[in-house]
């Protein structure tokens, strides 16, 4: 049984038990490098204090346009923790339909991957009345706009001001109620425009205490998460529950590197869906196709 009532909750816990182990990795240059619990919580309190610092206040909506990496996770509890509400938009969207999200959402900042995305945002933001604020994640912004910021900065400055006022994170953590929104997930918009799903904290807790119930014999595992943490699968089963059963995250590099990935850290558990099968399949008999009659014969008398 889950003994906190809201995310935010389950993540200091959580942390609080973890401080110094290696907790999320990620790659730089062909290795392979690793967050502590310790690192974790200092990164998240200073996302939250400098959300707080940009007028972001509890319910307001924080939007993170991005693939899936360890900034994601670290965004979407920073941005959790101070009671906010984290809009989910997935990086392949077009202008115009992240404009459609963002003013439907009425988020007032947005954490952006790269360059890239941050191009996206910049063609849209006449439109978007209620964004104030853009970060980007990679630092890689090289202008002087006021409204646009990389991340370094973003923290370091605003965690200075914060440290001279009273806020308490553990007040912070404590400010969502079990009902309260934690997230919205845009649908693809086929049957006509984006639906913004609701998802309360309650909603995702309800998820983690269900599957823990089924799976009692999985806890510090070895994750390896490259699903869209934009959608509510892996948001729910490698970034949630895996943080809730104290595991380990790596997060892959791209979608092209998974099967590299993957003999390199050896997970014990991977959130897949069909067509990642059906693509891993599709690669192997167009590789059969170039062996020897005699291999293709032992190939398909397996399968």
């Amino acid at each position: 049984m889950v003994n906190f009532k809201t995310i935010s909750q389950m993540f200091y816990q959580v942390i609080n038990n973890s401080l110094d182990k290696e907790i999320f990795y990620y790659k730089v240059n062909r290795t392979w490098n690793s967050l502590t619990g310790k690192d974790i919580l200092s990164i998240v309190k200073k996302i939250s204090f400098s959300l707080y610092a940009n007028e972001i206040n509890p319910h307001d909506k924080v939007s993170i346009l991005s693939n899936t990496s360890y900034k994601w996770a670290l965004c979407d509890y920073g941005i959790l923790c101070m009671g906010g509400v984290t809009t989910t938009i997935y990086p392949s969207l077009l202008p115009d339909k992240i404009e459609y999200i963002i003013n439907d959402s009425q988020s007032k900042l947005v954490f952006v991957e790269d360059e890239m995305q941050l191009e996206k945002i910049k063609s849209i933001i006449e439109n978007c009345k209620s964004l104030k604020k853009i970060v980007v994640l990679d630092n890689s912004y090289e202008g002087s706009e006021s409204h646009i910021q990389n991340l370094n900065s973003f923290l370091i400055f605003k965690n200075d001001e914060i440290d001279e006022t009273s806020l308490d994170f553990e007040k912070m953590i404590n400010t969502a109620k079990p009902e309260d929104l934690l997230t919205l997930i845009y649908t693809s918009g086929t049957t006509g425009k984006p639906k913004g799903v609701m998802l309360s904290h309650q909603n995702l807790l309800s998820n983690i205490e269900a599957v823990s119930q089924m799976q009692k014999d999985i806890n510090n595992e070895i994750f390896l998460s490259f699903l869209p943490l934009s959608h509510v699968l892996e948001r729910m089963a490698g970034h949630f529950f895996a943080f809730y059963i104290s595991s380990k995250i790596y997060y892959a590099e791209n979608m092209d590197t998974v099967g590299d990935n993957m003999s390199e850290v050896s997970p014990t558990v991977v959130v897949c869906v069909p067509r990642f099968f059906e693509k891993m399949y599709n690669a192997v008999v167009l590789n059969i196709k170039t062996v020897s009659k005699l291999k293709q014969k032992l190939f398909w008398w397996a399968i």
